[in-house]
């Protein structure tokens, strides 16, 4: 499978490095020149756990790449999703599926301004990875990766896909809820990234707080009320349970938002926090916890 990875950031560097890893043939699209002669030079390293991991990838920008590739894996940020879309067009081929896995609601409809909704593949990864320098990343073993088809059904593709990124490692599989698991993903990010990026600490210090743990559990119990009225089948008790479980396991992970403010990046609060307030108004409902969150996160920048 031939596949081009747009963005690397740390998922996009984590997934590029793990599928080259098992054999398949990746190319990375970045607009960062930095970020590009760095990789080109050096090449990514993956800390996974104890092991360390040197694999040399293409990465150029859009406009360098040669297509048509069988795989084209979205991982920009929400806000740059319409523009990297739109760059990497003649890398679609009349056989390319795109495969978002990004953070935020709304980033497969921008996709289907472009590509055709029956090449779209929707998902959601809870891999933990933090990008420590370009072409640097930190990750452990833990996470999974759920996909199906944005058009809500299974083809051959979609399991050829899931297979390939099981052949890489990682913990997937295909999911007809996959717009429940995405909607728990954007809900469990809106707290925790929100605070984490508030006070400039990881995870584990939210959840060694009392204070923290319970402004997380408000979001949660505020986004139930937006995910009913949106009708999604939300389950906030898997959500909070997640919280507790990256509490202890992954108490040092500084999570993406985190690392924007760190780089002096503009963060990902508007398809996150931001999303799920547009679908709150649009409802008639208030979410007072998810917005202070948002506006001093947004004030920050």
């Amino acid at each position: 499978m031939n596949i081009a990875i747009i963005g690397a950031g740390a998922m996009g560097c984590l997934f590029a490095a793990r599928l080259a890893l098992s054999g398949s043939r990746v190319s990375l699209v970045e607009v960062d020149r930095t970020a590009i002669d760095t990789i080109g030079q050096q090449g990514l390293r993956l800390y996974l756990g104890d092991h360390a991991h040197q694999v040399n990838v293409p990465i150029a920008l859009a406009a360098d790449t040669q297509g048509p590739f069988d795989l084209l894996m979205v991982f920009t940020k929400g806000f740059h999703t319409q523009a990297a879309i739109t760059s990497v067009q003649h890398l679609i081929g009349p056989d390319t599926w795109v495969l978002t896995l990004q953070n935020g609601l709304g980033n497969a409809d921008c996709i289907a301004e472009t590509v055709a909704a029956e090449r779209i593949l929707i998902g959601m990864t809870d891999v933990p990875a933090d990008l420590v320098a370009a072409g640097v990343v930190h990750a452990v073993e833990a996470g999974k990766v759920r996909l199906w088809g944005y058009n809500g059904g299974t083809t051959a593709a979609l399991t050829a896909v899931s297979q390939r990124l099981v052949d890489a490692g990682f913990d997937c599989a295909t999911d007809p809820d996959v717009v429940t698991t995405i909607w728990e993903k954007v809900v469990f990010n809106a707290a925790l990234n929100a605070l984490c990026t508030l006070i400039g600490q990881p995870v584990g210090i939210i959840g060694a707080s009392p204070d923290g743990r319970w402004l997380a559990e408000r979001v949660v119990d505020e986004c139930q009320a937006i995910a009913a009225a949106q009708g999604i089948a939300f389950n906030s008790q898997r959500v909070l349970a997640r919280m507790q479980q990256v509490y202890v396991e992954q108490a040092a992970h500084h999570p993406s938002m985190l690392q924007d403010r760190q780089a002096g990046r503009r963060s990902e609060i508007e398809s996150i926090n931001g999303a799920l307030l547009g679908h709150a108004r649009h409802h008639g409902l208030s979410a007072p916890v998810l917005e202070t969150l948002y506006r001093l996160v947004r004030m920050g920048e």
